[in-house]
């Protein structure tokens, strides 16, 4: 089943400018420009960035014990403790 696109696109005003709907909150947000193809593209990518899993950072060093025997030698962990 495909997904419900969240942004979509709307032209206002007297100079035809594109806007992008949010329809989750209703917040419209100029994508300031009057042509078409251009206002698409941003829509289109706002819409496939939300399909994306999200990326969360992770801390290489979070803690020495998490990780094997050598890890644990003083080299690292001194540099764990200057972080």
């Amino acid at each position: 089943m495909p997904m419900k696109n969240r942004f979509r696109l709307i032209r206002r005003g007297e100079r035809h400018q594109f806007y992008c709907v949010d329809s989750e909150t209703g917040q419209r947000h100029s994508l300031k420009t009057s042509d078409r193809d251009a206002a698409e593209q941003i829509v289109l990518a706002k819409n496939q960035a939300l399909r994306q899993a999200p990326i969360r950072p992770v801390s290489p060093l979070r803690n020495a014990t998490d990780f094997g025997p050598s890890m644990r030698s003083p080299f690292f962990c001194g540099i764990k403790s200057a972080v």
